[in-house]
C-alpha cells in the first residue's frame, strides 16, 4: 500500500481536478443537422439518468457512456431496443454484448443504427424532385476494459466503424475513444467508507475522428469530453 500511495495521491488529485474543469466544447453544432446522431448515447438506464452515467458506467452501455467502466461489469450482459416514430419515418436499434473474464478484464460488442426515410430530393433551385430518399447511419463498435489497483481503478478503450448512406452515396470511417474511471479518495490511500462511495469519470469521445466523405467534403464526429462524479 506504501509504495504505490505517492502517484496514486497524484492520479487522484488529476482526477478530482478534471471535473472541475468544463467539458472540451464539441466541434460541430448542437442544431442544423450538424451534430452526429451517434452522440445521444444509448441504453435505457443511462437515457433516463439523462446521459449522467459516466462515472457510473458499470453495464453493457458502458462502452458508449464510458469504455473504462467494462472493467466493472461483473456478468456476461446482453442490452437491446429498437424505437420507431410513427409517421416521422425514423427508427433506431442498439445493441451491446459484454463478456467480462477476472483474469484479461472486458470485452464487449455494440452495435447501432439509425434510419430515416421518406426525405425530400431538391434541385439546386429549391423544386422538389421526390419524397422516398432514405438515410442510415451505422455503428459498429469492439471495446475493452480493466479493473487495477484492487478496483479504485478501470481503464478502456472502443474502436468503432462507423458507416452512412445516404442518397446513392455510402463511406465509413474509423475512430476510438477512451475512457477512465477511479474512486479517488481510495487512490489518494484514504481508508474511510465514504472513499469506496465516491468516483469520478472522463471520457474521450472520438479520441480518433471517424471522418466520413459521401459527396465533396470530408464530415469528422467531432471529439467531446465527458466528466462526472458520482
Amino acid at each position: 500500500m506504501t509504495a504505490r500511495r505517492g502517484p496514486s495521491r497524484l492520479l487522484a488529485s488529476l482526477l478530482l481536478l478534471s471535473c472541475c474543469v468544463p467539458a472540451w466544447t464539441a466541434r460541430a453544432m448542437d442544431d442544423g443537422g450538424g451534430r452526429s446522431v451517434f452522440a445521444t448515447g444509448a441504453g435505457n438506464r443511462a437515457l433516463a439518468m439523462g446521459g449522467a452515467f459516466c462515472a457510473l458506467a458499470d453495464d453493457a452501455s458502458a462502452p458508449i457512456w464510458n469504455p473504462a467502466g467494462l472493467g466493472r461489469v461483473q456478468r456476461r450482459e446482453l442490452q437491446a431496443s429498437q424505437t420507431t416514430l410513427f409517421g416521422l419515418g425514423f427508427n433506431e436499434q442498439y445493441a451491446s454484448f459484454v463478456l467480462p473474464s477476472w483474469r484479461w478484464g472486458s470485452t464487449s460488442l455494440t452495435w447501432r443504427r439509425f434510419g430515416v426515410d421518406g426525405i425530400e430530393e431538391r434541385d439546386d433551385r429549391g423544386f422538389l424532385l421526390g419524397d422516398d430518399l432514405e438515410d442510415s447511419e451505422t455503428e459498429l463498435a469492439l471495446g475493452y476494459g480493466r479493473s487495477l489497483l484492487d478496483g479504485d481503478l478501470a481503464l478502456g478503450g472502443t474502436l468503432k466503424l462507423q458507416r452512412q448512406a445516404l442518397a446513392g452515396y455510402q463511406d465509413s470511417g474509423v475512430g476510438m475513444d477512451l475512457g477512465i474511471w477511479a474512486r479517488p479518495l481510495a487512490l489518494a490511500g484514504s481508508h474511510r467508507a465514504l472513499a469506496r462511495q465516491l468516483a469520478v469519470g472522463l471520457t474521450v469521445r472520438n479520441a480518433i475522428e471517424p471522418t466520413i466523405k459521401l459527396d465533396q467534403d470530408n464530415v469528422p464526429d467531432p471529439i467531446a469530453v465527458r466528466a462526472g462524479l458520482a
